[in-house]
């Protein structure tokens, strides 16, 4: 369930807060009134969703979002604003608070807000080592909550759409008659590509462009349209320093997604991956950790152990690297639920779908 963390001096708002956010599952939600307390509290513990008042008594509100973001650098951070604190919400948003609330729309717009959907930390994670990683999240933050439209490119699998929701959290993907901004337009077909110009031309609203297509297979007016700002996101044979912490990262969250424990790579198996050319990118990685996971029957994976990667390539088609033992394993343990096998697989339903019809 959710962890809260209200920081509010306003009783009533709290109150609120709290009596939404425990009818919706949130059972650990905790309340301070100033700001010190707060930074005490995150010094030794974390939450999923921060609620933070503008007018706290002891703290201007920057310098303690600024302050927080030092010690939690992926906190969820919604503000609690008055009207006229316009100024104030958009510093704070360019800053890395995610959205914000008035005290007068409190359980209106509590229903949109996406914290109580959203997937488990541990899965978002975003863990960025080469310099030219660093150096795209540095240029990207410098525009997150920014309404310009914007194109994220790159390889299959590199994790543009990821990129793409840590500088706009809210951020949806379209679906074709429910247009709802901010945008995500993922690989649009001609069809959809069309239907997204006539949308703008009669309605405001940004759109974030993922494609790993050539400008020239795109609509030229759509491409023009949308390419205000432009990022491409490497291929993970360029950012090599990232493969080991991501070996960890993904082996911790498949284990803690199936309650076992995370399996292990020694030093000679690390280095047997880092030296891999990874055509499918990171989703061929999470696929690669899932699959030792599921059928790997020691604690520990040595490099005579990894024999099931083919003779690498400069692309690969993300379809090729899941087998027939590994979709019905996570059909199994999924109880045959195709969407959250899907989700465990790292692959869309209609990519599950074409492969038990091939595989069964």
């Amino acid at each position: 369930m959710e962890s809260i963390l209200i920081i509010s001096c306003d009783d009533s708002v709290a109150s609120e807060l709290t009596t939404y956010c425990a009818s919706h599952g949130c059972t650990r939600i905790d309340h301070v009134d100033a700001g010190t307390d707060a930074l005490e509290i995150l010094h030794v513990d974390s939450y999923d969703t921060i609620f933070l008042n503008t007018s706290l008594p002891d703290y201007d509100v920057i310098k303690f979002l600024n302050e927080t973001l030092c010690i939690y650098p992926t906190a969820r951070i919604i503000l609690i604003a008055q009207a006229d604190e316009a100024d104030t919400v958009v510093k704070a948003i360019k800053m890395g608070a995610t959205d914000f609330l008035t005290p007068n729309d409190l359980t209106k717009k509590l229903d949109a807000l996406f914290f109580i959907k959203r997937p488990s930390t541990a899965q978002e994670e975003t863990i960025v080592r080469s310099p030219a990683m660093l150096k795209l999240y540095e240029e990207g933050f410098k525009v997150a909550g920014e309404s310009a439209p914007m194109i994220v490119t790159g390889e299959v699998g590199v994790g543009r759409e990821h990129f793409a929701k840590q500088l706009f959290p809210l951020a949806s993907l379209y679906v074709k008659g429910h247009a709802q901004f901010p945008m995500l337009l993922r690989e649009p077909s001609p069809e959809e590509q069309r239907d997204i110009l006539k949308l703008l031309s009669s309605t405001k609203g940004q759109v974030i462009l993922i494609t790993s297509k050539e400008p020239g297979s795109l609509n030229a007016e759509l491409y023009h349209r949308l390419n205000v700002l432009s990022f491409e996101v490497l291929p993970l044979r360029k950012r090599k320093e990232e493969i080991p912490p991501l070996i960890e990262h993904f082996a911790q969250v498949h284990a803690n997604s199936r309650a076992r424990i995370p399996i292990k790579f020694t030093e000679q198996a690390i280095k047997k991956l880092v030296e891999y050319h990874w055509p499918g990118n990171v989703r061929e990685l999470s696929n690669f950790v899932l699959r030792f996971t599921l059928m790997h029957t020691a604690d520990w994976v040595s490099g005579d152990d990894i024999h099931l990667i083919s003779t690498p390539s400069s692309r690969a088609d993300p379809r090729t690297l899941l087998n027939k033992e590994l979709i019905q394993q996570a059909l199994e343990e999924c109880a045959d639920d195709r969407i959250r096998a899907a989700q465990m697989l790292n692959i869309s339903v209609e990519m599950l779908q074409d492969k038990i019809e091939e595989f069964f």
